[in-house]
């Protein structure tokens, strides 16, 4: 039995999955088993990997296409390594992520699962360019860089998905205990958020050993599913949410997207009762206003001058609202919240 299996999920990843697989297949530590998902692709995803000669890779092929977390859920019965390592079809993995992850998790028995820092990088020239990339390299990936400690991790994975999922090592027999969830969205964010809820420790390898690929069909905006993801997300955190609301009962929805609209509908549906007060939107100048959903947009100045709960439901502007909340004294679980 091998000690190390790393997990693979696919759908339509030709492009760059043979890249992915040979930054696996050439770790240092050797002694695992690359467990490989085609959740039904419809492209040469399959004939990609099968022209990969090589014992460790074992390719289970679904007949229809069943979503990620479904995906991910059934190839736990073919699991019976010490640990599983999250791998990506289109990331890059350090030659030493293994290795270094694997011995992190030996000399730690307390901890069930580790993540490693990590940097994005552009598929072209024309993606590098894009504000987006900028956004994800200089201020996502530096708040997810940031957060490191168990304390840490487990405060913040309370409120927003801190622990990327393409760098996670996580003991076998609690992940299959605990499984991932048959969706098509979120999987990742249920596992760990529910490991965290259960009391299961993290912990963090302080080294970049994974390098996530942007693709220019990651720039686009959000979809349908998308918002379907959402509302799961708002029913997984209904206990929090609604303790968060316990005391005050007015808000602010900080964001005017996809995102603040689901949260907002959610929120309108529940029996939580919240008058919601306006929006807000991180890029208008002090004194202007917009209108969303019937409701005023105000610029991020309201937060001083009202100061009432926030929720921030803005996926590209989180990092920043973070930051200007922190600076004018919010507190986060207090006076904001982050869906």
């Amino acid at each position: 039995m091998r000690e190390v299996t790393a997990l693979m999920s696919v759908y339509n990843g030709e492009k760059f999955i043979e890249e992915s697989i040979q930054s696996i297949l050439n770790q240092s530590y050797s002694d695992f088993e690359l467990l490989i998902v085609d959740d039904c692709s419809t492209d040469n995803t399959v004939q990609v990997i099968k022209s990969i000669k090589d014992e460790r890779i074992r390719l289970i092929e679904l007949k229809e296409n069943v979503g990620v977390g479904a995906a991910l859920r059934y190839s736990l019965d073919f699991i019976n390594s010490k640990y599983v390592i999250k791998v990506d079809s289109d990331d890059i993995n350090h030659k030493d992520r293994f290795l270094l992850q694997k011995e992190y998790m030996d000399k730690n028995t307390d901890v069930t699962l580790c993540k490693t820092l990590m940097e994005y990088f552009s598929e072209s020239e024309n993606v590098k360019l894009t504000d987006r990339f900028k956004y994800l390299n200089e201020k996502k990936a530096e708040c997810y860089n940031r957060v490191r400690s168990s304390a840490d991790l487990a405060k913040y994975i309370e409120y927003w998905f801190c622990v990327p999922h393409y760098t996670i090592m996580i003991r076998t027999d609690i992940l299959i205990k605990i499984k991932y969830d048959p969706i098509r969205f979120g999987e990742d964010y249920n596992l760990i958020y529910k490991l965290n809820k259960l009391g299961y420790k993290m912990g963090t390898v302080e080294k970049k050993l994974v390098y996530c690929r942007v693709r220019k069909d990651s720039l686009t905006g959000l979809g349908g599913d998308n918002e379907k993801n959402f509302e799961r997300v708002f029913d997984l955190k209904s206990d929090a949410i609604g303790e968060f609301f316990a005391l005050e009962k007015e808000c602010y929805i900080w964001g005017t997207g996809t995102l603040a609209k689901s949260f907002y509908n959610k929120l309108n549906s529940s029996d939580l009762s919240v008058n919601v007060l306006g929006f807000i939107d991180g890029t208008l100048e002090k004194g202007q206003s917009s209108e969303f959903l019937g409701y005023c947009v105000n610029s991020k100045e309201i937060a001083k001058e009202n100061k009432k709960k926030i929720i921030i439901a803005a996926s590209p502007a989180i990092f920043i609202a973070m930051e200007y909340l922190d600076s004018i004294d919010y507190e986060l679980g207090k006076n904001y919240y982050i869906f």
